[in-house]
């Protein structure tokens, strides 16, 4: 988990237990990383069911996910292939913007500005050399 960059949760829109069970994730997940901001997207799944087989409401899950900051909530269907691209799409965007270079820093003994880019990794790669660190540094 701590190595992953980003999280897609599901539960079943008609099951109460897989709902509490992915709030549980969630929380194992921040543990982990060490991090209040972990690039999650939450997704109720089995949107295709019949309404009164629903038990978690659209509005739960949109919630949920919202009191996790930056997470993305979605409902889908796996069986007729509703937002489930949509999904892995928006968890990449999520962590990609994660990627995305800090603001200028002020170096105080040179009076130069310099850039320092977050850590770049690949989305599966699992670590940067130390040689790979100091080539990001842009002065």
């Amino acid at each position: 988990m701590r190595d992953n960059h980003g999280f897609v949760l599901v539960y079943a829109i008609n099951d109460a237990n897989s709902f509490s069970e992915v709030q549980d994730m969630y929380e194992q997940l921040r543990k982990a990383k060490d991090s209040d901001s972990v690039p999650v997207v939450l997704v109720g799944n089995k949107c295709d069911l019949p309404a009164d087989e629903r038990i978690i409401a659209k509005n739960e899950g949109e919630r949920l996910a919202s009191s996790w900051g930056n997470a993305k909530f979605f409902e889908a269907s796996a069986k007729n292939r509703v937002n489930i691209v949509e999904s892995f799409a928006q968890l990449v965007r999520l962590i990609r913007s994660e990627n995305e270079e800090v603001p200028e820093l002020d170096v105080k003994q040179t009076g130069a500005t310099t850039k320092v880019p977050k850590q770049k990794k690949g989305l599966f790669s699992s670590s940067t050399s130390d040689a790979d660190k100091k080539s990001d540094l842009i002065v």
